[in-house]
């Protein structure tokens, strides 16, 4: 089976889709905590977490613009849906981010929570410092907590996976 073709766009090409009011869909992909804080009128929120789950939810019909905060996680969607058979996939590129800066309107439902990425640096940032202080305060022998968070690091990039960014979607402030 062929994979389909994924395409890319710029926030301007799906406003002017949108404005259009052509037959298509957006799907974001963050997690329900970053959609309540800011989203894109009429987007359909479906987490890249759950969206193996969700494919009854995604109508093939209709060109399917997959948004998230930056980018990473709507390309990862497109690619997964592409496998799953879904055809006319349409990452945007810059995600939320982007939306946002070109001032376009977002809808908001709630408080402001970080997006994971944001979580997670501030994660390891803080596990990183935790290490290093408790190392030079308390014992030396603490360092291995920043050596176990940045090799930790280094095998989620190379394995494109991590497990603490699994956690952090699991959390209460993210549901």
């Amino acid at each position: 089976m062929a994979v389909a073709k994924i395409s890319k766009c710029g926030v301007s090409d799906l406003k002017k889709a949108l404005s259009n009011s052509q037959n298509l869909q957006v799907i974001d992909v963050r997690e329900p905590g970053e959609w309540k804080t800011k989203h894109i009128e009429g987007s359909k929120l479906i987490p890249l977490s759950k969206l193996d789950s969700s494919y009854s939810d995604i109508d093939k019909s209709l060109p399917a613009y997959i948004v998230c905060e930056a980018g990473m996680r709507a390309q990862k969607a497109a690619e997964k849906l592409a496998k799953a058979g879904f055809g006319n996939l349409i990452v945007v590129q810059g995600g939320m981010k982007e939306w946002q800066a070109a001032g376009y309107p977002v809808q908001t439902e709630g408080r402001n929570v970080w997006p994971i990425d944001r979580q997670m640096r501030f994660f390891a940032g803080f596990m990183v410092l935790t290490g290093v202080l408790l190392a030079w305060l308390v014992n030396p022998a603490f360092i291995w907590i920043s050596g176990f968070i940045g090799c930790g690091l280094m095998i989620s990039a190379a394995f494109d996976w991590c497990p603490v960014t699994k956690c952090l979607c699991a959390m209460p402030w993210n549901k």
